[in-house]
């Protein structure tokens, strides 16, 4: 009951928090700094870095398992770009085929400020910002907390459907739990939080120069939807190998 009272803790903090800030800083910063909606939002978004390394570093001593930080391999480093690009083109054909097109729309606009905004404005929002505390966030904290309870698996399925809850609304849903528990057993293997960092980064970073440069669109095909599905389990048990491969 205790880590369920903390993990739900966690969750409501990650959501509630940053969108208290923004009510609370907005009217300060734009009437004094003259500052606008995207760059108060990076502060908000660096407020909550700086509070979640605090507990990272606070429940690291706590936690028979703490936080995995070992230096990723190159090899695998390098494999998380294509695995980030198949999940994005997987999420795309998913959605497409999905009757979803309001929820699509209202998500467009929500996030429109930020693509419109200058490219380093939204690589900070959406590539780093997003990869550092929401990794932080259920890979660094929520993860370990379950394993404290419960079995591997059973841990990285949870964390994956409670990053797809944390993102508030059923057209995100079915595709970042999906993302979450990808993410999370390439955390479990590699034993680096730097990894799903990077995977989360290219992910977000292509969404953001698609939408902000191109008008390009996928279509609803399930051909390229089962394609996408067979890149990214290529580049799992890839990175699997990579990470598992016996010296000789």
């Amino acid at each position: 009951m205790k880590t369920w009272l903390k993990i739900i803790g966690l969750v409501i903090f990650f959501m509630i928090v940053p969108e208290l800030l923004s009510i609370i800083t907005f009217p300060i910063f734009s009437s004094i700094l003259n500052l606008p909606f995207v760059p108060v939002n990076l502060l908000n978004d660096g407020v909550t870095f700086i509070v979640l390394v605090a507990i990272v570093l606070w429940r690291r001593r706590r936690l028979t398992e703490p936080i995995y930080l070992n230096k990723p391999k190159t090899s695998v480093l390098l494999l998380t770009i294509p695995l980030a690009l198949a999940m994005n083109f997987f999420s795309g054909y998913l959605m497409e085929l999905l009757p979803l097109a309001e929820e699509q729309k209202a998500i467009e606009e929500m996030f429109k400020p930020f693509v419109q905004a200058p490219l380093w404005m939204g690589t900070l929002y959406f590539g780093v910002f997003a990869a550092l505390n929401e990794e932080l966030l259920l890979r660094g904290l929520i993860y370990h907390e379950l394993r404290r309870k419960m079995s591997v698996i059973v841990a990285v399925i949870i964390q994956g459907v409670l990053f797809g809850i944390m993102h508030a609304n059923i057209y995100q849903l079915i595709y970042t739990s999906l993302m979450g528990i990808i993410i999370g057993l390439v955390y479990v293997w590699t034993r680096s939080i730097w990894v799903t960092m990077s995977i989360h980064f290219v992910n977000n970073f292509y969404s953001l120069i698609i939408t902000k440069y191109t008008t390009f669109k996928l279509t609803g095909s399930i051909l390229y939807l089962a394609i996408s599905l067979l890149m990214i389990l290529v580049f799992l048990i890839w990175i699997y190998r990579a990470e598992h491969r016996r010296p000789a």
